[in-house]
C-alpha cells in the first residue's frame, strides 16, 4: 500500500458527482488559460491571424463557387473579404514593433535549451523556430499591408510569392508554438506525477495506515 499503483487501484470508483465536478473544474481551468492566453499581444495576434487566414480562404472558396447572377451570395463574399481585411489591419497595428520581441526570444540566453531533460530543450527550441519565423514573417506581412493599401506599390509577380511566403512561415509558426506547448504539457505532467509519488513514499506511517483504513 505504500505504493501510488496499488493505492491507486485499492481506490474506489468515481461517482458520477465527482465525474462531472472534475470536467467542471478541467472546463474552467482551459477556460482561464485561453483567457490569460488572450490578454497577451501574442495570443491575440495568433487569433487574430487565424481568422484572417481563415476568412481568406472562406472567401477563395466563395469566389469559386458564387453564381454570377446571385447578389446574396456576392454580397456575403465581399463581407467576408472586409473581415479578414480589418483582422489583417487590425493585426498589422498590434505587432507593429513585435518584432523586438521576437528578436530578444532568439538573442537572449537560454538555460531551457542546455536543460537535462530532452523536453524542455526540443520546446525551447520550437519556441527559437517559432521566434525566426515571426522575425522574417513582420517585414513581408507589413509590405503586404501597404501594397493592399495602396495598390501596385508591388507589383503582381512579386506580391504572389510574398503571399506566399507569409502563410508557410505562419503555419511553421503556428505549428512550433503547438508543439512546444504539448511537450512543455507533457513536461509538468510528469513533474506531477513525480511529486505524487515522492509524497506517498515520503507520507509518515499514521498517514498511511490512515489511508489503509479509509480504502478498506
Amino acid at each position: 500500500l505504500s505504493t501510488p499503483l496499488r493505492l491507486s487501484r485499492a481506490r474506489p470508483p468515481h461517482t458520477n458527482t465527482q465525474t462531472m465536478s472534475d470536467s467542471t473544474s478541467s472546463a474552467l481551468q482551459a477556460l482561464g488559460r485561453l483567457s490569460r492566453f488572450l490578454r497577451g499581444i501574442w495570443g491575440a495576434d495568433k487569433v487574430y491571424r487565424s481568422l484572417a487566414y481563415g476568412s481568406k480562404i472562406v472567401s477563395y472558396h466563395l469566389s469559386q463557387h458564387t453564381p454570377a447572377n446571385s447578389e446574396r451570395a456576392k454580397h456575403i463574399l465581399t463581407t467576408v473579404q472586409k473581415v479578414g481585411s480589418g483582422l489583417s489591419m487590425t493585426r498589422c497595428c498590434l505587432r507593429f514593433f513585435m518584432g523586438i520581441d521576437y528578436a530578444l526570444v532568439v538573442a537572449s540566453p537560454n538555460a531551457e535549451r542546455q536543460s537535462s531533460d530532452w523536453r524542455l530543450r526540443v520546446a525551447s527550441r520550437c519556441d527559437d523556430i517559432s521566434a525566426l519565423s515571426m522575425i522574417a514573417y513582420n517585414p513581408l506581412e507589413m509590405a503586404l499591408w501597404v501594397n493592399y493599401m495602396s495598390p501596385g506599390t508591388m507589383p503582381e509577380h512579386v506580391s504572389t510569392p510574398v503571399e506566399l511566403a507569409t502563410m508557410w512561415l505562419w503555419v511553421v509558426n503556428l505549428v512550433m508554438d503547438i508543439s512546444s506547448m504539448l511537450l512543455c504539457d507533457r513536461l509538468a505532467a510528469a513533474r506531477q506525477r513525480e511529486l505524487e509519488r515522492s509524497y506517498v513514499t515520503a507520507a509518515p506511517s499514521e498517514n498511511v495506515a490512515a489511508l489503509r483504513d479509509e480504502l478498506e
